[in-house]
């Protein structure tokens, strides 16, 4: 992804740990990123116009699920930015 479509496309993980010192932590960070299962891909788009979009979730999708949303969420990324130039 990242040869063929440069910086438009980034991939960051994000680790949820549990503590016994804190064991709430771990409940308010699923309920603020609404993600109850492990791992759960995330394609967010964003826009100048409108901010972030979340476009899909899904946990631990198929490789090729994953890609074709990711063009998908490009796509209508590149259209957006058309409609509010």
């Amino acid at each position: 992804m990242a040869e063929k479509h440069g910086n438009k496309v980034v991939f960051i993980c994000t680790h949820i740990k549990y503590s016994s010192d804190s064991a709430g932590e771990p409940w308010r960070s699923r309920k603020m990123l609404r993600h109850y299962f492990y791992p759960t891909d995330v394609i967010l788009i964003r826009t100048r116009s409108q901010g972030v979009i979340e476009y899909y979730r899904n946990p631990a999708p198929s490789m090729s699920e994953l890609k074709k949303n990711i063009e998908t969420a490009l796509e209508i990324a590149e259209f957006l930015e058309k409609e509010t130039t």
